[in-house]
């Protein structure tokens, strides 16, 4: 490779690390400015530009622990650069493949989840210092959905007295918010699931192992893990494979989420108009058209403190493992 080639490559490679690392934006001028004019200096100019270049990418290395090779960061800017959106690195990831000393980016990363992912737009070259938590996403949505719920509901508990546009809207946003904390809750015990599955895959039991990975190793086929079974099991799993005890039949907000809870959240993923055989009535109709405020700010609650509880019960602190539920 000729020396304009590996001053290119070098200034490459240092936009790439800068990038991943997230502090692309005050070398930006000055690695543009030697992209540009190295080609008009001698070639001892150019041997001192690339030195101090090659100094420079041992030195970010090492302060950041990176353990790819230099082209692999060149890969993921330019892989990044072909996105119209933003891109997204997850934890395990970046703690496996790419930096052992990423808490010099976050000072949290320790006790981020793997699954969560760092947000990178290329486009920009903007240094977001953004991690991207789908649960909490999720908890956000349904936070917003029941604020709106309440300014709709007015404070009026008879929904003859509330004008129609009112109950409509208060309705419309009850049944999206019931449905969003359930996608909150499987997005939180799926991805303590997912964590536990990298973490201890070697030292699972082939049970635990299939129930955390929804599999089934006998058929080599997808056995989906039930609503309720996650509830209970999977931070039970993940709390023994820490070497943590773990008892959640006496806590009675997975109990609430598992009962009354579950009924709404069916009524709503698998709505249906069959008359229940037991009952002799259409349950799932009777949650749909019947949901109200109350019943659905319980279940927020009952959720928000079943993941509070989960975390304390292994060792975590939630201020800094799922700061968007505090």
């Amino acid at each position: 490779m000729d020396l304009g080639n590996q001053i290119a490559t070098s200034v490459e490679t240092l936009e790439g690390l800068y990038f991943l690392l997230k502090s692309f934006e005050p070398h930006q001028a000055r690695l543009a400015m030697i992209r540009a004019d190295y080609s008009r200096l001698g070639q001892d100019d150019q041997l001192k530009i690339l030195d101090e270049l090659v100094a420079e990418i041992v030195s970010i290395r090492d302060q950041s622990g990176a353990l790819a090779k230099d082209e692999e960061y060149r890969e993921l800017l330019t892989e990044a650069r072909k996105q119209m959106g933003r891109a997204y690195l997850s934890r395990l990831y970046i703690d496996s493949r790419l930096f052992s000393r990423y808490d010099r980016v976050f000072s949290r990363w320790p006790h981020v989840k793997l699954h969560a992912l760092v947000v990178f737009d290329a486009q920009t070259m903007e240094d977001l210092l953004n991690i991207l938590e789908l649960e909490g996403l999720l908890f956000d949505d349904a936070q917003l959905l029941i604020t709106r719920a309440r300014e709709a509901h007015r404070g009026i508990d008879d929904f003859r007295q509330r004008s129609s546009e009112d109950q409509a809207q208060l309705q419309s946003y009850l049944r999206t918010a019931a449905t969003a904390i359930f996608h909150f809750l499987e997005a939180y015990l799926n991805g303590l699931a997912y964590d536990c599955f990298h973490s201890y895959h070697d030292q699972l039991s082939l049970d635990d192992h299939d129930l955390l990975g929804e599999w089934n190793s006998t058929d080599k086929k997808i056995r989906y893990v039930a609503f309720n079974k996650k509830l209970f099991s999977y931070p039970v799993i993940a709390a023994t494979m820490e070497g943590i005890k773990l008892d959640l039949s006496g806590c009675q907000f997975a109990h609430d989420l598992a009962s009354f809870g579950k009924d709404v959240r069916d009524a709503f993923t698998h709505p249906s108009h069959y008359v229940d055989p037991k009952s002799d009535f259409q349950e799932k109709l009777f949650f749909v058209t019947g949901v109200n405020l109350a019943l659905v700010e319980k279940i927020f609650a009952a959720a928000h403190e079943y993941v509070l509880f989960v975390e304390e019960a292994l060792g975590k602190d939630p201020k800094q493992t799922t700061p968007w539920l505090l």
